[in-house]
């Protein structure tokens, strides 16, 4: 929906790389060098990046072949990882619950959505010790701080003007998981699932969501990683709703002008 939609509201796309990067299927993008640098540090901290992604190494210098900045404070966050996880009680199972994807016919339209950490407890934040069912996205960025984003939209520093439709879907998602219709889990997965499932019915609660998040292009000591909490409420699912029928009704307009080859 991100190509289509910012916030709700419709943005400025290319039909003809829509088509082919999302309906038919029969073209990649070409990664950014900030993408890789996310696959990169998702590889370090989970094992491994979205849709099987994985990067173990970055371009290097090209005279002497040492490691680039960037590089090196990626490798200093995932090492912070390591202790924010120990701090928080985070379990991180590569190929349990990292990765996982999670389909769910929403208002009669098959949505889908990978969750880098699910499902996950998180203990010892924002003055709760006991731990809290949830998600968990990774998210990296130059400086957290910076109220400036991708392509002139906020940024972290500006968090509460951003679009979270991403992870409104995610909690939308791991709602009543159908299993016959994500019959891709393996019996790992939907054991810790329907456990976690079991211990949220008997406190009569839903997953909480979070964002993790990390910079990088700030000075080594002023590196950091920070939690956000993102609770679903009635208002974000009418909007998500509102959100995925948007969504369909751009692709049914140019399925109707078959205009697909046009290119903006």
């Amino acid at each position: 929906m991100k190509e289509l939609l910012n916030n709700g509201e419709e943005i400025e796309f290319c039909p003809n790389r829509f088509y082919h990067l999302w309906i038919k299927c029969d073209i990649k993008s070409i990664p950014s060098e900030s993408m890789n640098e996310g696959v990169f540090a998702e590889t370090l901290i989970l094992g491994g990046g979205a849709r099987g992604n994985a990067l173990y190494d970055l371009p290097r210098h090209k005279k002497n072949g040492s490691k680039l900045a960037n590089q090196t404070r990626i490798e200093i966050q995932a090492e912070r990882a390591k202790m924010t996880a120990l701090k928080h009680n985070i379990t991180i199972q590569s190929d349990v619950n990292t990765q996982v994807t999670i389909k769910k016919i929403i208002n009669g339209v098959l949505c889908k959505g990978e969750l880098d950490l699910f499902p996950v407890t998180l203990s010892n934040f924002d003055g709760n010790e006991s731990p809290v069912p949830c998600f968990i996205d990774l998210k990296f960025t130059g400086n957290m701080n910076s109220t400036f984003g991708y392509n002139n939209n906020p940024g972290w520093g500006d968090y509460e003007n951003m679009d979270h439709t991403q992870m409104d879907m995610y909690h939308e998602l791991i709602r009543d998981i159908d299993f016959k219709l994500n019959d891709h889990l393996t019996e790992e997965q939907v054991f810790y699932i329907k456990l976690m499932d079991d211990k949220l019915k008997e406190k009569g609660v839903e997953y909480m969501g979070y964002y993790w998040l990390f910079d990088y292009k700030v000075p080594v000591e002023n590196l950091n990683d920070k939690f956000f909490g993102y609770t679903y409420t009635k208002i974000k699912q009418k909007s998500l709703y509102e959100a995925i029928r948007k969504t369909v009704s751009i692709i049914e307009y140019h399925n109707e002008l078959e205009d697909w080859d046009h290119c903006v």
